[in-house]
């Protein structure tokens, strides 16, 4: 059995979303997990996978901001497309760990 290499819980989630990468009409998406450094998203259209996104989460603490990059997207449809968050204002870092301590994680260590 593999060993997780995750420094941050990943929480399974059905939260609104957009996001906006070079080049590309910004989509809404489906952001499908959750941790505190990254998440995996749904969208009507493709990722661009190793290339910059800006982020923007609906959660019920309020809207979460954040650059990211795509480290991994699906070829085909549906689109999915795993993000490692990159920058992080305080505001939406405090709304994010809020949220996932609700969800039972343990925020940042």
């Amino acid at each position: 059995m593999m060993d997780e290499r995750r420094c941050h819980s990943r929480y399974p989630v059905s939260v609104p979303g957009r996001c906006a990468q070079p080049g590309q009409p910004e989509a809404s998406i489906q952001v499908l997990n959750l941790s505190a450094a990254s998440l995996l998203a749904r969208s009507p259209q493709p990722f661009l996978q190793l290339k910059a996104a800006h982020l923007r989460v609906e959660l019920q603490e309020g809207l979460v901001e954040c650059k990211a990059v795509c480290v991994r997207a699906t070829t085909v449809p549906p689109w999915e497309g795993a993000f490692l968050f990159t920058e992080v204002a305080p505001e939406s870092a405090e709304r994010l760990e809020s949220f996932l301590e609700r969800l039972g994680g343990q925020g940042h260590p």
